[in-house]
C-alpha cells in the first residue's frame, strides 16, 4: 500500500509541477517540491509526536510489576 501512494504521490507531483512550469515558468516550478517537502516533514512531525504520546500514555495503563498477574482460574470463575 506505501509503494501505491508513493506512486501515486510522483504522479500528482509531476503533474503539479508540469501545470506551474507551463503556467509560471521554470524557476516557480521547484516551489511544488518545496511544499511537498514541508508537508512530508509537518507530517512525519505530527505522526512522531501522536505515537510518543500514545505511547506515554499506555505506559500508565501497565500492570505493575508488584502485583501478580491473574491466574487462569480466577479469570475462568469470573467470567462465569
Amino acid at each position: 500500500m506505501a509503494m501505491t501512494g508513493i506512486g501515486i504521490g510522483m504522479a500528482i507531483g509531476s503533474f503539479a509541477s508540469g501545470y506551474v512550469i507551463d503556467e509560471f515558468g521554470a524557476r516557480n516550478g521547484f516551489w511544488v517540491s518545496v511544499v511537498a517537502g514541508a508537508v512530508a516533514l509537518a507530517t512525519a512531525l505530527l505522526a512522531t509526536a501522536a505515537c510518543a504520546r500514545r505511547r506515554k500514555g499506555s505506559r500508565a495503563r501497565r500492570r505493575s510489576p508488584d502485583r501478580p498477574l491473574p491466574s487462569m482460574a480466577a479469570t475462568r470463575t469470573a467470567r462465569s
